[in-house]
């Protein structure tokens, strides 16, 4: 069967929206959603203000870098002030900065996302997602022949790649680094 349905394709996150700055009056938040894996952070925000009334936010552009968040349920960054909103992971053991903006990062299963309103000076007291725990992750890629009457050698490579990491690219990377494998594509537009 083709992999597909609900246990496949969505996944429960959590968005929760603070404010760590004591002299700005704010209510914290938080919003339970559920989303197709391998989403875009940014996407998940914008379905999120799609349908969530008590939820709003605001970006600005720019070239190559993806989307800023500049602004959280009517909450704004504040550049005299050095205020500006950051992007946390929070687990049970620890919390700590996203790696890259919303427009890139996708979210695990059952992760916790906290839009932050820092000060500038806050940044220093958090550490950037990053490690073997949180970045990588190991997997395995066999390669079967189905076909009875073909002569073919079974193989299953262990490789570790970045979460999110297209299955092209895992290949490529494999293919490049390990000599006993090898694979070719054919390129289809529009597919």
């Amino acid at each position: 069967e083709t992999c597909g349905g609900k246990e496949h394709d969505l996944m429960n996150i959590n968005i929760s929206v603070h404010n760590m700055v004591s002299n700005v009056n704010f209510k914290n938040m938080t919003y339970k959603t559920e989303t197709r894996m391998n989403t875009t952070l940014i996407d998940i925000l914008k379905e999120l203000n799609r349908t969530n009334e008590n939820f709003g936010f605001s970006t600005v552009s720019y070239t190559g870098l993806g989307e800023m968040i500049t602004a959280v349920n009517g909450l704004e960054q504040n550049d005299a002030l050095k205020y500006y909103w950051a992007l946390l992971s929070v687990t049970e053991q620890k919390r700590c900065l996203l790696p890259v903006g919303a427009s890139s990062y996708h979210p695990t299963p059952n992760e916790h996302i906290v839009l932050a309103y820092f000060t500038l000076d806050m940044f220093k007291d958090f550490e950037t997602c990053g490690g073997k725990e949180h970045d990588l992750m190991n997997i395995n890629i066999s390669v079967h022949n189905m076909v009875s009457n073909v002569n073919f050698k079974n193989m299953t490579y262990k490789t570790e790649t970045r979460m999110n990491t297209t299955l092209i690219d895992i290949l490529k990377e494999l293919n490049r680094t390990n000599e006993n494998f090898g694979f070719s594509t054919v390129s289809y537009t529009g597919l």
